[in-house]
């Protein structure tokens, strides 16, 4: 988000074989615009269900058959 240069030191991720993978994100004046309109509009995500965290497994288990529309939440105390 804040532009395409990152400055580190690449020694310590040769060493541990690290793999470093980016990602599309587009621009920051587009993130900060689209949060703008999501805060005006108040969007929420839709939900399909929440979980305690103790039944994250089932959680888990129940992404995986698909056949939902939302988002699984798992609440973390």
């Amino acid at each position: 988000m804040a532009g395409v240069e990152m400055g580190i030191t690449v020694f310590p991720l040769i060493i541990k074989s690290a793999n470093v993978h980016g990602i599309g994100t587009g621009n920051r004046d587009d993130y900060e615009d689209m949060m703008r309109c999501v805060a005006e509009h108040t969007i929420r995500p839709m939900i399909a269900s929440r979980h305690a965290m103790d039944d994250a497994v089932e959680a888990l288990q129940a992404l995986q058959q698909g056949g939902h529309f939302g988002k699984r939440v798992i609440s973390i105390p």
